[in-house]
């Protein structure tokens, strides 16, 4: 039996940090505590051991190293991470002596504080922006906080009982793949949150597992809401005057982008006629065209420089650049609607729908995203008394890929 299998069979022993979110809430990604018991009572095989090809699993196994190394490094904070498989199966699982609870430890930070790191797809990392940390994650922090708090590490050696009722909490470190950025996001332990966690753990186990009787398909106990959700940079408003303030600017990126539509649309034009007439410039009237390759900027290379000469001090040779206004805006999950002859409604959901058939994406993410791009662009089309042409292609492609996908 290797480390992985070994470590699958233990997981199926307690209730992790990944099982406690499902049965305060009921249910989390279509997993519900009926589910959570079937994988405690389930047979682990040794095929069960082999590379998983769920996307979001290789994501973290790809970028949970890199955003440790990256806290480490913004923060001059040591952090005790799984650098093997040996190590991430092994000493960085965990068990409480009192409760059925484990957890598995993506890192500890010297200072306190257990690291959870999550590596999500771009328009997710937003979310956190605009929402901050989902319910889901609060639990799964407070369940990391409270077995770090209460257990011996004993991946910190000689110091493995040092943070024995000493754990401040867990920092959510959410790594922007595509940005190579940072969230961090702290929530110290809160001991009302935790209580209700173990209650839930401890009547799930002895009510269910260790009886052999499936648990009803509800949540258990809720927990109190967190202290830390409160404390969002964001201020809910509501008003007349802050709806039309927000009705124009949505109209205005609505017509940005039919905008933007129409423009690539003739730039694509002016740069086939160039192409054809073999030039890289044109007047036409007091309309001038350029169209031609530009070798990039030079720039010095910091990671290098660093590698190269790793003890000079390079914080000497910034330059803090002036300060400006930031505005970003991040709007909720309903799309623009079709309204009069607008044809860059259906442009946009046919580009949706041929960047969904390229993508990584777990079933249930997948069914549920084409399902909803499909009704769309259908209705969109209805409403538009449009052919769907182009977009009949994108539909037909993506379906091949959810079907193929889907075995």
């Amino acid at each position: 039996m290797n480390a992985k299998q070994k470590w699958l069979e233990g997981r199926q022993a307690g209730v992790g940090s990944s099982d406690s979110p499902v049965l305060a809430l009921g249910e989390v990604f279509k997993k519900t505590p009926v589910d959570v018991y079937i994988s405690k009572k389930r047979t682990v095989k040794p095929e069960d051991a082999e590379e998983s090809d769920n996307p979001h699993l290789r994501r973290g196994k790809v970028y949970e190293p890199l955003a440790a190394a990256l806290y480490e490094q913004q923060t001059g904070i040591k952090v005790y991470a799984p650098e093997t498989d040996e190590e991430r199966f092994g000493p960085y699982q965990v068990w409480d002596p009192d409760s059925p609870m484990f957890a598995d430890f993506d890192g500890f930070c010297e200072d306190g504080w257990v690291l959870e790191i999550k590596s999500p797809m771009q328009r997710v990392a937003d979310s956190f922006k605009a929402s901050g940390i989902r319910d889901y994650y609060m639990i799964q922090s407070q369940h990391l906080a409270h077995v770090a708090n209460v257990c011996p590490l004993p991946f910190l050696g000689a110091d493995a009982e040092k943070w024995i009722g000493k754990v401040k909490g867990t920092r959510v470190v959410i790594y922007e793949c595509e940005n190579v950025a940072l969230q961090i996001v702290e929530l110290p332990i809160d001991k009302d949150i935790v209580d209700a966690i173990r209650r839930n753990a401890i009547k799930f186990w002895g009510e269910s597992v260790v009886v052999n009787l499936p648990p009803a398909p509800t949540r258990y106990e809720q927990p109190p809401e967190s202290k830390e959700k409160t404390k969002s940079k964001y201020t809910q408003m509501e008003g007349e005057a802050w709806q039309r303030a927000v009705d124009a600017y949505k109209l205005a990126k609505e017509r940005e982008a039919g905008a933007k539509v129409a423009i690539d649309s003739a730039k694509k034009m002016i740069i086939g006629v160039l192409k054809e007439a073999k030039i890289e410039a044109v007047q036409i009237g007091r309309h001038k065209f350029l169209n031609r390759l530009v070798a990039g900027r030079k720039s010095f290379s910091k990671s290098l420089l660093q590698a190269d000469f790793p003890d000079l001090d390079l914080t000497k040779y910034e330059v803090q650049g002036a300060g400006y206004v930031q505005f970003n805006y991040y709007g909720p999950k309903d799309r623009m609607k079709a309204e009069g002859d607008d044809e860059s409604t259906i442009v946009t959901v046919q580009s949706e729908l041929e960047e969904f058939a390229g993508k990584e994406w777990t079933i249930e993410e997948g069914v549920e995203t084409f399902d909803e791009l499909r009704s769309r662009a259908d209705l969109y089309a209805a409403m538009l008394e449009m052919e769907l042409g182009e977009v009949r292609t994108a539909i037909e492609a993506a379906a091949e890929a959810v079907t193929r996908k889907l075995g």
